[in-house]
């Protein structure tokens, strides 16, 4: 089905209160392609082309069983994958200064 959803604000609950088998991993470990595609879905007779990514490309725990993706899944990697980014930089960064400091 082919639909719009208007709203002000989406929120997912996320409190550590809330969950239960909570188990640490390695965001390192979580593989992403970086393909992005353009596309329509087939039952929309106006043909309109969108934008993202394939269901069958994300990490399982991601997926629904519609064929869709959670978005809060999504954003949680890509948060996480830019916290990684970010200290990688930062240790980069480090280095950089120290070797322009030995001249």
């Amino acid at each position: 089905m082919v639909g719009t959803t208007l709203a002000d604000a989406w929120s997912v609950r996320s409190s550590r209160d809330l969950k239960e088998n909570i188990e640490l991993i390695n965001p390192a470990d979580i593989k992403i392609l970086p393909n992005l595609y353009t596309y329509n879905y087939k039952e929309d007779k106006e043909k309109t082309m969108r934008l993202g990514i394939m269901a069958e490309e994300v990490p399982e725990l991601c997926r629904t069983p519609q064929g869709g993706v959670t978005d809060s899944c999504l954003a949680s990697i890509a948060y996480t994958k830019v916290a990684l980014l970010e200290q990688q930089n930062k240790k980069l960064a480090e280095r950089i200064e120290k070797l322009e400091a030995q001249g």
